[in-house]
């Protein structure tokens, strides 16, 4: 199909996005929205492509691509989520893997074993009874769950708590919790 005739048929009325099941992994597990941009006029000239709009949906990001091509290649996308979104498995994802439903030991084969987000929530209503029971001491294998849950819960990398700033937070934690006592 030349180009001309490929703009001509986008920019017709009834032209629809494929369906989400057949786009791209980023958009089939909404990490990403496609959003189909008004048709322009005189398709027949090649720069009068029909363009999308792409949107991350992760919580918090604000990004944007604006008038890009229907089907163009998502490698740009890919990138956006290997530099800004690390705890994400973009190898999985290329792959067709939705990273939510990844287990815990990625070498099992039981489908029946829980993800990580789901063992954390699993164990939740436990560990807040015991909250309030452990507010008078400070249990470090308790923090490690809770910042564990924290770090998987809220997407963050697990390489933020090596950073200095990190550090510097738990070593003011650390002063007030044994002085407060």
């Amino acid at each position: 199909m030349s180009q001309s005739t490929l703009n001509i048929k986008q920019n017709s009325v009834d032209f629809k996005l494929e369906p989400l099941n057949q786009q791209a992994p980023l958009f089939k597990y909404k990490y990403l929205e496609k959003t189909l941009d008004p048709a322009k006029p005189n398709p027949e000239k090649l720069e009068n492509y029909r363009t999308v709009t792409i949107k991350c949906l992760v919580k918090g990001c604000t990004k944007k691509w604006i008038n890009q091509k229907v089907n163009a290649p998502t490698s740009n996308y890919y990138s956006h989520f290997r530099f800004v979104y690390k705890a994400i498995n973009i190898k999985g994802l290329r792959n067709d893997i939705n990273p939510r439903s990844i287990i815990l030991d990625s070498t099992a084969e039981s489908s029946s074993q829980l993800s990580l987000k789901q063992s954390f929530n699993k164990r939740q209503k436990i560990d807040e009874s015991k909250e309030e029971e452990e507010v008078q001491t400070f249990i470090i294998s308790h923090f490690k769950k809770l910042l564990l849950n924290f770090i998987v819960s809220n997407n963050i990398s697990f390489r933020a708590v090596t950073t200095p700033s990190f550090r510097r937070l738990l070593a003011y934690l650390h002063r007030l919790v044994f002085t407060a006592f």
